[in-house]
């Protein structure tokens, strides 16, 4: 739903990246990508306010910072001429829901909104209504299926391990490395060097047994230079994603998570393979290299039954997907009975997200 000829807003906002753009069918990529702790950088507060804790919404006032930011700071729009569409994570509370739609429509003005999962708009963003989705980023790690747009009650995985663990668990592998080859007093290292580090060496192999391949790199460690063994050091941050043990989690690893997603969805027999045939990877944290080929043999070693297809699918432009999504269905005539107008949020209250936004 546009107001007049302006597109929607589309806003994807997550514990360490906003993702935020104007919508546009054809876009891959949003229009602006910052940090979400950014428009409080220069406050006077002492610690850094955080409005998005794990996922999900924590700090409202932050929160209201953070879309003035967005609307007035980055994009330069009247929110009173633009609808809105805001991702949400699966299991998203009631109360945040309708607190989101409060400070959209008394706070901005907008004419139109709509909350939608993040599960959903990733599968909408390769043109599916129908899939499992493993949704992994910074703050947040779900497994979910859903079925012609809705998600099955009980089809949700919540697992502990996150992109934040990941780096935590690589500063910790630096800092290891360090003290074995160069005999250096260090109990961490810089978490932005170790984000870094991991995006770039983290990778998986495709059994776990196998020994990594030695590569040195250089790292700048407290104005000094230090070699590494980043093959070494990135295949353990891989693995991880298959054995949350190893950073001290009891969750279930994502080969476990997903056989589990599909049981708890009670579908029919049949959908088990065609859950197995759709599975997407979405978010930064599932862009580790070799996640794909692995995940693929991993899932065909336990499939429920021999003759079933595995396919993972890997989009190159998965740590965007949500945004994707909701770029592109805000956009479709077929979407417009899931807007929230501003008149039917006067005349029913923020409870009116259980008609208009699936009850996930």
């Amino acid at each position: 739903m546009n107001s007049g000829d302006t597109p929607p807003v589309v806003l994807d906002c997550g514990t360490l990246n906003c993702k935020a753009g104007l919508a546009e069918i054809s876009k891959r990529v949003p229009d602006f990508v910052f940090r979400t702790s950014e428009p409080f950088m220069n406050c006077d507060l002492g610690e850094v306010p955080v409005p998005i804790r794990n996922g999900y919404i924590e700090n409202w006032d932050s929160m209201e910072v953070l879309l003035e930011h967005i609307f007035k700071g980055k994009m330069k729009i009247d929110p009173t001429n633009h609808s809105v569409l805001l991702s949400e994570p699966d299991g998203n509370p009631h109360k945040c829901r309708k607190t989101s739609l409060e400070i959209l429509f008394e706070g901005f003005k907008a004419p139109a909104v709509n909350l939608s999962n993040q599960g959903m708009l990733s599968l909408y963003s390769i043109g599916q209504a129908t899939g499992l989705v493993i949704q992994s980023g910074h703050g947040l790690t779900n497994v979910m299926t859903a079925r012609d747009g809705h998600r099955p009650t009980f089809g949700r995985v919540p697992l502990t391990y996150t992109g934040f663990k990941l780096t935590e668990y690589t500063q910790a592998l630096i800092a290891a490395s360090l003290r074995e080859q160069h005999d250096i007093d260090i109990k961490t290292v810089d978490f932005k060097l170790a984000e870094k580090f991991k995006e770039e060496h983290g990778y998986l192999q495709m059994s776990q047994g196998d020994k990594p391949p030695q590569k040195m790199v250089m790292l700048d460690v407290g104005g000094k230079q230090y070699s590494i063994d980043a093959g070494e050091i990135g295949a353990k941050i891989g693995e991880a994603l298959f054995d949350p043990s190893i950073l001290g989690l009891s969750c279930f690893g994502l080969t476990k998570a997903i056989m589990e997603s599909i049981e708890l969805s009670d579908d029919e027999d049949w959908m088990d393979e065609f859950y197995l045939k759709k599975i997407l990877l979405a978010g930064g944290n599932t862009m580790i290299r070799g996640l794909q080929e692995r995940l693929t043999a991993e899932v065909d070693r336990v499939k429920f039954l021999s003759f079933m297809t595995v396919n993972v699918n890997a989009p190159p432009y998965r740590h965007f997907s949500n945004w994707v999504g909701g770029s592109i269905i805000s956009l479709l005539p077929t979407f417009d009975p899931c807007w929230i107008t501003r008149q039917e949020y006067e005349e029913n209250g923020s409870n009116i997200f259980r008609q208009k936004c699936l009850p996930y």
